[in-house]
């Protein structure tokens, strides 16, 4: 059977990785605790939330929110992992708030003018 021009010889080469690299890297407690904290919070909890969230408000204001993502990932760390957290990151936190508010601020009223023909 011949493949076709740009078709990968392997046919999942995500699970060939893993296989290759059996046993170099030790899957144990910890590991496993943060394997069930990405499935059941990250992936299960947070999609249904989002999707209840949607049934609410429009799509396009959620999406901003994305990017107080990786201000969570670093408050979660600083309360699992005991990181420090810097006046940077604080500063930065700030930005990332103003920038949801910018986009999210209702629109003024305009009135219109009654000099301008509509």
């Amino acid at each position: 059977m011949q493949r076709r021009p740009g078709e990968s010889q392997d046919p999942l080469p995500q699970m060939s990785i893993v296989a290759r690299c059996r046993g170099r890297f030790p899957v144990d407690k910890p590991i496993r605790w943060l394997l069930a904290y990405q499935a059941v919070w990250v992936v299960g909890c947070t999609f249904v939330i989002w999707f209840a969230m949607v049934k609410t408000y429009s799509a396009s204001k959620l999406s901003a929110f994305t990017f107080v993502t990786p201000l969570f990932g670093v408050v979660a760390a600083y309360f699992i992992m005991h990181d420090t957290l810097t006046a940077v990151f604080g500063v930065a936190a700030l930005l990332v708030i103003a920038g949801l508010y910018l986009v999210n601020k209702p629109d003024p009223k305009v009135t219109p003018d009654p000099n301008v023909p509509a």
